[in-house]
C-alpha cells in the first residue's frame, strides 16, 4: 500500500492534467507518465500475486465453455489485430477437475500473450482433446522464442517482451503446477509459439 496508493494518485492526477493540457510537449509528457504508472501498477499486482501462498479451490468443468468464453472476451480485439482464430474443441465435454478462475486466469493470459506476439496480424489456433489427462494447446504464427531463452520463460522477471514485467508466465506455471497440471512451450523464432497446457481429467471427462 505504501507504493500502490501514491501511484494510483500520481496515475490519477496525471490524467486529470493530461484532459486539459493544450501544449504538445506538455501532452507527450503527461501520456508518459500515465503510461508508465499504469506498467508499474500492473508489476505491482503481478509480484503480489506471485508473492502470495496459492490456494486451489477445485470443482468440475468443462474445459470447451471455459475457452469459448475467452473467445468472446478477446474477440473485438483479434479482428482488430487482424488475427484469423482457429478453434479446434473437442466434439465431447472435457471434464476438469481444477480451480477454474485460475486455469481462466491462465489461459486468459497465453492468449493475450500470442496476440502480442503477433504485431502485423497472424493465426490463433485453439486445440482442446482428451489423452490421459486434458490437453489444451494455443498456438501462434507470431515473432516466437529464441531458443536460449525457451529454459527461461517462467523464470520470474525474465521477459521477451519491450515493457513486460517478466512474471506473467511464471504466474501461469504456478497456478498450473497446484491444480496438479503442466504447461510447456515449443517455439521457432519468425515461424511462432505453441503453448501446451495439460489438466487433470475429472471422473465426468474418464465416463465420456
Amino acid at each position: 500500500h505504501e507504493i500502490k496508493n501514491p501511484l494510483i494518485a500520481i496515475g490519477g492526477f496525471s490524467n486529470q492534467l493530461l484532459r486539459s493540457a493544450k501544449d504538445q510537449k506538455e501532452k507527450k509528457k503527461l501520456e508518459i507518465i500515465v503510461t508508465e504508472a499504469k506498467r508499474l501498477e500492473a508489476f505491482l499486482k503481478d509480484i503480489g500475486q506471485f508473492a502470495k501462498e496459492t490456494v486451489s479451490q477445485k470443482e468440475t468443468f468443462n474445459i470447451n465453455e471455459i475457452i469459448q468464453k475467452i473467445m468472446a472476451i478477446v474477440e473485438s480485439e483479434l479482428v482488430s489485430r487482424k488475427i484469423n482464430l482457429k478453434i479446434r474443441l473437442s466434439p465431447i465435454p472435457l471434464f476438469v477437475y481444477a480451480d477454474k478462475d485460475q486455469i481462466e486466469q491462465v489461459l486468459l493470459n497465453v492468449v493475450k500473450n500470442a496476440m502480442e506476439s503477433m504485431p502485423e496480424g497472424g493465426q490463433l489456433t485453439i486445440e482442446t482433446l482428451k489423452n490421459k489427462q486434458i490437453v489444451n494447446k494455443i498456438k501462434d504464427t507470431g515473432s516466437g522464442i529464441p531458443e536460449e531463452s525457451l529454459d527461461k520463460v517462467f523464470e520470474p522477471f525474465f521477459s521477451t517482451k519491450k515493457g513486460g514485467t517478466g512474471l506473467g508466465l511464471s504466474i501461469c506455471h504456478k497456478l498450473i503446477s497446484v491444480n496438479q497440471g503442466e504447461i510447456c512451450i515449443e517455439s521457432e523464432v519468425g515461424k511462432g509459439t505453441v503453448v501446451t497446457m495439460r489438466l487433470p481429467s475429472s471422473s465426468e471427462s474418464e465416463n465420456s
